[in-house]
């Protein structure tokens, strides 16, 4: 019998397959990225939904007084700025904590 500790029973993660090429060299069609169903930290990896566009964003997060920033991985595209009264109109899927990449971008 295995058993893992408290930190691992409480740790839930998921993954999400990536689906276009708009994030390389960071991430590339088909490769896979495993997310832990936390709130993320400043600085983190996220994936994020925004709730009224059912718009998926994987952006770094950062914070400053007044608002978020999800700020583009790859450092191509725009920096998504939440104000902080808007913060329930999203919701985090999980932080990044890996990713495993398929080279499926490669055959295209």
């Amino acid at each position: 019998l295995h058993l893992l500790s408290r930190r691992q029973r409480q740790m839930c993660i998921r993954d999400s397959m990536v689906t276009e090429n708009s994030l390389l060299p960071v991430y590339g069609k088909g490769d896979i990225i495993l997310l832990e169903e936390r709130m993320p930290r400043i600085g983190d990896i996220t994936v994020s939904i925004h709730m009224k566009t059912s718009i998926l964003y994987i952006r770094k997060v950062f914070q400053t007084e007044d608002r978020y920033e999800l700020h583009p991985v790859n450092g191509r595209g725009k920096i998504v700025y939440i104000e902080k009264k808007d913060r329930s109109d999203w919701h985090e899927m999980g932080r990044v904590i890996a990713s495993i990449r398929t080279d499926e971008y490669k055959r295209e």
